[in-house]
């Protein structure tokens, strides 16, 4: 290869390095020049009508640095309106400003500014639309989803006190004022993801029940549904009925409580935001939108507690691990990934999460504030019980569980 040659495919290499730390260098100065966006939003909830009316005051404020001493301009903000809104408004002071999209390539909306916003300056506009409310469960159970984006998002939710409502105390506060329950978001909320906002209305439940045979005779399961919702019942029904005998035969303990038992269908104000909730002699509260692994692990838990466990962790982790136990036998396909999903949450979250099982107790509400580490704990519970269980048998476990457990971490 002659010299001429060899000099021309250095300076190529030369000049591809050089390509890629300037592509790396301008992102990074473009991650710390960028403009500031504050939202104040107003949702006002029409649950009689389906509908949520949506205001927002938008400030786009130019604090990108590289755009500084007239170097550049911005004259347009790309901003999120959530799909399926209808009679979308957005106007600045001098009337109604130009905008379009979403696209295939182009996921937010297009908003035109009339004027140049230079470095320093600010422009402020509004938007408005409004969304549809889902029927969960007919005029039972209601949802939309409270989505914004921006630097600084204050959102405040305003319904009619005849409906009841779930809120993540996480996220927001409530006031009752002339009629209407008031959510204004805590100031430290980060908006990251949409969530979920529930509304309830006032229909009757209806109810179904039958006898299950048990080793000292029958019990009675009785399933409370929302009007609508009989298949869903029906299903709960039979998972109940083929789990309490299997529940008997792998703990070797008949059924341990001396009442019926009751299932009802609920929503997340019933269940502190679980997926479902023994109350003993009250019954089991199952979220409408949970599958029925949840009411497996609901109904162990008249076995763990007959255990007397000394910790939550014990009380969840053998729960989980009867779950898994009945699942293996009516759905063995399903118990399998649901097993290796549990080890896989676990181990992704141990690095973030990681504390000894016996300081953990789950919290009396499930939000955004401890949802996560609520889950490591839950996650951290089974898979200690099912390695004691995979190392030594259930048979072992079931005789020395107190001595045998408690030591561990």
């Amino acid at each position: 290869m002659d010299r001429l040659r060899i000099c021309g495919i250095y300076a190529g290499i030369i000049f591809f390095v050089a390509a890629i730390a300037l592509i790396f260098s301008f992102s990074a100065a473009a991650d710390q020049n960028v403009p500031a966006i504050t939202i104040d939003s107003d949702y006002e909830v029409y649950p009689d009508r389906m509908q949520v009316h949506v205001s927002k005051e938008v400030v786009f404020k130019n604090t990108d640095a590289s755009t500084s001493y007239r170097r550049g301009y911005y004259d347009r903000m790309y901003s999120h309106i959530p799909d399926g809104a209808e009679n979308i408004q957005i106007y600045g002071a001098k009337g109604d400003l130009v905008y379009h999209g979403p696209g295939h390539d182009e996921p937010f909306y297009t908003i035109e500014f009339p004027e140049r916003v230079w470095y320093g300056n600010h422009y402020s506009f509004n938007i408005e639309y409004d969304l549809v409310i889902e029927s969960l469960i007919s005029d039972s159970i209601m949802a939309f989803n409270v989505d914004e984006r921006g630097d600084d998002v204050e959102v405040c939710i305003k319904v009619p006190d005849a409906f009841d409502v779930y809120f993540d105390p996480g996220i927001y506060e409530m006031d009752e004022v002339d009629g209407y329950y008031i959510f204004n978001s805590r100031p430290e909320n980060e908006w990251t993801r949409a969530h979920a906002f529930e509304i309830y209305g006032n229909s009757s439940r209806e109810s179904i029940s039958r006898n299950v045979k048990l080793s000292q005779g029958d019990l009675q399961v009785t399933v409370n549904h929302y009007s609508g919702e009989e298949q869903w019942a029906l299903g709960m029904l039979r998972i109940a009925e083929m789990t309490l005998p299997i529940l008997e035969n792998i703990t070797g303990i008949p059924y341990p409580a001396d009442y019926d038992i009751t299932i009802t269908q609920a929503s997340k104000a019933d269940t502190s935001g679980y997926g479902g909730m023994n109350r003993g002699a009250d019954g089991i509260c199952l979220l409408h939108s949970e599958g029925y692994d949840i009411l497996i692990h609901e109904l162990a838990h008249y076995w763990t507690r007959d255990h007397g466990f000394e910790h939550v962790w014990l009380d969840e982790g053998y729960a989980d691990l009867y779950t898994y136990l009945v699942l293996e036998r009516i759905d063995p396909e399903y118990a399998e990934k649901r097993k290796e999903r549990f080890f896989s949450q676990y181990e992704n979250l141990k690095c973030c999460y990681d504390f000894p099982l016996a300081d953990w107790d789950v919290p009396d509400n499930l939000d955004q504030r401890n949802y996560t580490e609520t889950e490591f704990g839950y996650k951290k519970a089974f898979v200690t019980v099912y390695n004691l269980y995979n190392d030594y048998g259930l048979e072992h476990m079931m005789n020395l569980h107190s001595g045998l457990l408690i030591p561990v971490s």
